[in-house]
């Protein structure tokens, strides 16, 4: 009986452990989330702005991208020590803005530019324009004056500017160029040159801010095991409410909320080319969704009775293993009042948040 009472005492010690062992990590892991949201701004090298003496701030590349459709999906998880036997739930939704106006926004992406001029000159900067000489050279930069149709997403910039790959290789022959050299980068740094001949204390400001109309409620529980079963359930509803997102996928491009600033312009020669390149990168990220409050719209669903039915005769197939799941479209009707005054506090914010960043770094 004693040998049976140790062994019995070491399993329970051994099972304690495993529990204070696995609670800790839950712990930590939920002490560096707790911290990672406290702060929804990421950045990295942002000292070089002093180290380079920048003072004054041109931005070339503004980009607004505003999303016209949005999906989401909740998916339950397995406990700990579940099993592929442990049953599954999902719930999908796809919710589109049809109609969009892109009157409005341009008006948001004008109103953004100069807003982000004036957090950035809050901040201790001068953001200069562009003079009639460097227009001319901006205009070489190989982009396009006109609004981005992509897949769910519009892409507007301020009015006057383009929109443009910094990184595009493109031969002023027409050829593709393989070498270090890109047009577009090497065109930002001869705007640059253009506006002084000192360049020196200029960096250039790369901006690109990811718009949504609105943001997935998600609600999937873990398998919950009453000991007689194994039972679990996957919820999504959307929340017309305007956010400033993290990142959006847009085919194989995954197009980031971020500011790139180029600094310490040199000019640096090249096979048949040269030009003035910016040789330290300072970023600034957005970490965490920032969410509007004040609801812009409203939606209704646009589900067909074909793809209710489809639903349901998947779910009976998918009973057999456990499985279920539902899905659902929607339209949005946006309140343009409403859509523009969100948009622009919420872009306001990050500006803010940004302009915080950067004072904090320097």
């Amino acid at each position: 009986m004693m040998k049976n009472d140790k062994s019995s005492s070491k399993r329970a010690l051994f099972g304690f452990a495993i529990v204070v062992v696995v609670s800790l990590v839950i712990a930590v892991f939920a002490g560096k989330e707790a911290c990672a949201a406290s702060d929804p701004i990421k950045d990295s090298g942002l000292s070089k702005l002093t180290k380079n003496g920048v003072k004054k701030i041109l931005i070339p590349s503004f980009q607004v991208v505003f999303k016209t459709r949005s999906g989401g999906t909740a998916q339950s998880k397995k406990s700990f020590f579940g099993s592929s036997s442990d049953p599954e739930a999902s719930a999908s939704m796809v919710v589109t803005w049809p109609g969009v106006d892109k009157a409005l926004l341009q008006k948001v992406a004008d109103a953004a530019y100069v807003e982000f001029g004036k957090k950035l000159t809050e901040a201790g900067f001068e953001v200069v324009s562009l003079s009639p000489s460097a227009m001319e050279v901006y205009k070489k930069i190989s982009g396009s004056s006109t609004p981005v149709d992509g897949d769910g997403f519009i892409t507007m910039m301020p009015t006057g500017l383009m929109i443009y790959d910094p990184m595009a290789k493109m031969d002023p022959n027409g050829g593709f160029t393989m070498g270090i050299f890109n047009t577009n980068s090497k065109g930002e740094g001869d705007v640059v040159k253009a506006l002084s001949s000192d360049t020196a204390g200029i960096a250039v400001a790369r901006v690109v801010v990811v718009v949504a109309y609105g943001t997935f409620n998600k609600d999937a529980g873990n398998i919950v095991n009453t000991g007689t079963g194994k039972t679990t359930s996957a919820s999504i509803a959307f929340k017309p409410q305007l956010s400033i997102q993290q990142g959006a996928v847009n085919g194989m491009t995954n197009i980031l909320t971020n500011i790139t600033f180029m600094s310490n312009y040199q000019e640096m020669p090249g096979y048949k080319m040269s030009g003035y390149f910016g040789k330290d990168t300072s970023t600034i990220s957005l970490g965490s969704e920032l969410i509007s409050g004040t609801e812009v719209g409203s939606v209704k669903e646009t589900t067909t009775t074909g793809e209710k039915a489809g639903m349901v005769a998947l779910n009976m197939l998918g009973a057999l293993a456990g499985k279920g799941a539902s899905f659902s479209k929607y339209e949005a009707t946006i309140d343009q009042v409403a859509y523009e005054k969100a948009a622009l506090e919420m872009i306001g914010k990050f500006a803010e948040l940004t302009a915080v960043k950067i004072k904090a770094a320097n």
